[in-house]
């Protein structure tokens, strides 16, 4: 283990305490606005993340699979999804790494969207 290693090891609970955030970015992302979910920290630690410099960050939500009441199903996922994914987005244009991070995540969406599979971003 290299001693940068290490000394990111000791960053690591700083990164991840969202609680240093202010109360109006956690609103973006929605925690406090409604029920939280998983997404909601999940979002704001994928900024955090990627500012304090990590490459590669994947963040997943899971309930995807709608066979029945697909309209209501996609209506709740949907409710559950946007704003911590526009709260991201939003954050990362703000703090100037949109070009960096939101690129290959945009790409990735619309991909998938039309059942295409992306691969690697590339830069």
């Amino acid at each position: 283990m290299s001693s940068r290693d290490v000394t990111r090891q000791f960053e690591a609970p700083r990164v991840l305490d969202i609680q240093q955030e202010t109360q109006a970015t956690q609103q973006l992302y929605g925690i406090g606005e409604r029920k939280r979910t998983v997404l909601d920290a999940s979002a704001l630690i994928a900024r955090r993340l990627a500012q304090a410099g990590v490459r590669f960050i994947q963040v997943t939500n899971k309930g995807w699979d709608h066979h029945g009441s697909i309209d209501k199903a996609l209506t709740k996922k949907r409710r559950e999804v946007d704003q911590p994914i526009a709260g991201l987005l939003t954050d990362l244009k703000r703090a100037g790494t949109a070009g960096r991070h939101a690129g290959c995540l945009d790409r990735r969406i619309r991909a998938h969207a039309h059942g295409a599979k992306t691969g690697g971003c590339k830069r």
